[in-house]
C-alpha cells in the first residue's frame, strides 16, 4: 500500500509540473496612453514583450519589469504602470500608462565654484565671491525623440557660455544618433598645481584662465540597455603667463597656451532598475582616450572603467560594490593631465578635502543600506480626483506633468572605501602610492526627477580628531550619482 501511494505521489508531481511547463501566455495586444509629446515608436522601442509573440509565465513577468526599467530609464516618465487583462486562457492585453515629465526647464541657475559644498563652506568661509549664477535652460525631449537641448549662460566666479543637442536616433532602426556642442569658459582665478593634497589658486583682476571647446559626438544604442558614443573635441586653452611661471609643468615647457584634440570611445552597459539610483541589478562602462597636441607634452592615452552591483538582501536591505579604475599612459604627467580624485564626481568618501593627481587610480567602495522610511509630500499641483497619495488614475489625460504626491525615499547607510593613486608626478602630495581607507555612516535621500541627496559622517586613516571635530566630517552631496 505504500508503495502504491509513493507511486501516485510520483505520478501527481510529473502531471503537475508537466502542466506548469505547459502553461504560456500569449500577448494578444501591446498598447500604452499617455506619451502626448513623447513619439510612439520611442515607446515601442523601449517595450520587450512582442504581439502575437508567446512566453513563459516566469519569462512574462520579467519581460513586463524589463519594459517599465526600460522606460523609466529613457528618463521621460515619472512614472509608468503596466496592466495585463486576460482575454481568454493563455491570451492576454498589455498595457501601460505613461506619465511625462515636464520637459521645459528655463531656470535660474546657482551653485559653488568650488569642487564640492564642503569645500565652499569650511575652507573658503562659503564666500558668496566663489558661486556662479545665471540662467539654464534645459529642454529634455524637444521634438518628442528623447532629443535634448541645453543652454547655459553663467556669470560670477566662472564665466561660461555653453550649450549642446543630443539626437539620439536619425536612422529607421533607432540605433544611431549625434550630439554637438561648444562651451566657452574664463575665470579669474585658476587652480594652478597641487601642494599636499590641497589646491593651490592663482588670482587676478583680469581673466587668469580661458577655454573654448567644441565637439561632436556619434552614438549608437544597439538596445534600451547597451550605449556607445565616439567622440571627436577641439580645445583651446591659455592661461595667464604668471600661472605657466608658478608652474611651468601647468601644459609643459612652461607654456601658457594649448591646442589640443581628444578623441574618445564610451561605452555603458546598464542592467539596473533605475540609472539615477538602482537597487537592483548592476552596470559596466568604459571610457577609451587619446589626447593629441602639437605641444607633445600634452599627448596622452587613457583608459578608465567602472562597475556596480546592488543586491538585495532580505525586506528593505540593500548591498552594494562600486569599482572604479583609470590608468593614463604617460610617464610625465603636466598638471593639466594630472588630476584623478577630488576633482569630480569621481572621490572617495571621507576625503572631500584633498584631490589626489597622479598617472593611475583605484576605488573601491562597500555600501550597506537599509530603506528606513518612505512617504509623499502633497504637491502644489495635485490631481484633486486622485484618491489617496501615490495611488494612480486608470487615464493620465488630466494629470499635471508631475508627481501628484511627491515621493521621498530615505535610506540609512554605512561604508567603507578603499582607494590608491599611483603617482609619477612631482609633487609632495603625501597621500600618493600608498593604500587610502575610509569609513562612515551617512543618510540617502531620493525624491522626484532624479533627486538625490547625500549626507555623509566619515572617518580617514589621516585626521584622528575626536567628538570636537566631527563638523570637518561631515559631507554633502546633491545629484553626484555612482
Amino acid at each position: 500500500m505504500p508503495l502504491n501511494r509513493a507511486l501516485l505521489l510520483v505520478i501527481f508531481t510529473f502531471i503537475y509540473s508537466y502542466k506548469l511547463q505547459a502553461q504560456t501566455y500569449t500577448v494578444a495586444e501591446v498598447s500604452f496612453e499617455g506619451n502626448k509629446k513623447t513619439r510612439d515608436f520611442i515607446v515601442e522601442r523601449e517595450i520587450v514583450l512582442q504581439k502575437d509573440s508567446t512566453y513563459s509565465p516566469e519569462l512574462f513577468r520579467n519581460y513586463l519589469l524589463r519594459s517599465k526599467e526600460n522606460l523609466m530609464n529613457t528618463t521621460l516618465f515619472v512614472d509608468v504602470i503596466f496592466d495585463t487583462v486576460a482575454v481568454s486562457e493563455g491570451l492576454y492585453k498589455v498595457s501601460f500608462l505613461l506619465k511625462e515629465r515636464w520637459y521645459i526647464f528655463p531656470t535660474p541657475y546657482f551653485t559653488v565654484a568650488d569642487r564640492n559644498w564642503n569645500v565652499w563652506i569650511n575652507e573658503h568661509n562659503a564666500s558668496l565671491s566663489r558661486t556662479n549664477l545665471g540662467v539654464k535652460l534645459r529642454h529634455e525631449n524637444v521634438t518628442g525623440r528623447n532629443d535634448k537641448f541645453n543652454l547655459w549662460l553663467i556669470g560670477g566666479y566662472t564665466r561660461q557660455v555653453s550649450f549642446n543637442y543630443l539626437r539620439p536616433f536619425i536612422d529607421r532602426r533607432l540605433r544611431f544618433g549625434y550630439k554637438v556642442a561648444f562651451k566657452h569658459i574664463a575665470s579669474n582665478e585658476i587652480n594652478f598645481g597641487t601642494d599636499a593634497n590641497k589646491q593651490q589658486f592663482y588670482s587676478a583682476n583680469h581673466k587668469s584662465r580661458e577655454l573654448y571647446s567644441a565637439d561632436a559626438a556619434l552614438t549608437y544604442n544597439k538596445n534600451s540597455r547597451l550605449r556607445m558614443q565616439l567622440y571627436g573635441r577641439y580645445n583651446f586653452e591659455k592661461v595667464a603667463d604668471t600661472v605657466a611661471k608658478l608652474n611651468p609643468d601647468y601644459f609643459g615647457n612652461g607654456t601658457a597656451k594649448a591646442t589640443y584634440f581628444d578623441f574618445i570611445w564610451n561605452t555603458q552597459y546598464y542592467k539596473v532598475d533605475y540609472i539615477p539610483y538602482p537597487l537592483r541589478g548592476w552596470f559596466l562602462t568604459t571610457q577609451v582616450q587619446q589626447r593629441l597636441s602639437e605641444n607633445t607634452t600634452l599627448n596622452m592615452s587613457k583608459i578608465q572603467a567602472e562597475f556596480f552591483a546592488v543586491k538585495q538582501l532580505g525586506k528593505n536591505n540593500y548591498l552594494d560594490l562600486y569599482i572604479y579604475g583609470v590608468h593614463k599612459f604617460q610617464n610625465n604627467l603636466p598638471f593639466a593631465n594630472a588630476q584623478l580624485f577630488g576633482y569630480t564626481n569621481k572621490y572617495i568618501q571621507g576625503l572631500e578635502y584633498f584631490v589626489l593627481d597622479g598617472n593611475s587610480g583605484f576605488l573601491s567602495r562597500l555600501t550597506f543600506k537599509k530603506n528606513i522610511f518612505n512617504w509623499y509630500i502633497k504637491s502644489l499641483f495635485r490631481d484633486k480626483q486622485t484618491d489617496n497619495p501615490g495611488r494612480m488614475r486608470k487615464t493620465f489625460n488630466e494629470l499635471s506633468k508631475t508627481h501628484n504626491d511627491i515621493p521621498v525615499r530615505v535610506f540609512l547607510k554605512v561604508y567603507g572605501n578603499v582607494g590608491y593613486i599611483d603617482s609619477r608626478y612631482s609633487n609632495n602630495n603625501y597621500m600618493s602610492n600608498q593604500w587610502l581607507r575610509t569609513a562612515g555612516i551617512g543618510i540617502d535621500i531620493l525624491t522626484a526627477y532624479d533627486f538625490v541627496f547625500r549626507f555623509d559622517l566619515s572617518f580617514n586613516q589621516f585626521e584622528r580628531g575626536g567628538i570636537g571635530n566631527l563638523p570637518n566630517k561631515f559631507f554633502y552631496h546633491i545629484n553626484e550619482n555612482y
